[in-house]
């Protein structure tokens, strides 16, 4: 058996993520990373749900940096 797909999942265009496909790759992200804490995770995904309104990125750096 094959399968061929021309346009990969997650391809913006043709192919794009859900809203709850993009947020479960952040959370398998995170458990993989193993540095980010839980804690710092929910925070650092309501800054990205948010983020038209987020005034300094250095917010993100902030949470990601152990």
């Amino acid at each position: 058996f094959s399968e061929a797909i021309e346009t990969p999942k997650s391809d913006p265009l043709k192919n794009p993520m859900s809203k709850d496909e993009i947020v479960a790759k952040f959370w398998t992200n995170v458990e993989f990373s193993q540095t980010v804490t839980e804690k710092k995770a929910k925070k650092l995904l309501r800054l990205l749900e948010n983020l038209e309104e987020l005034d300094n990125v250095n917010r993100w750096v902030q949470l990601l940096v152990a």
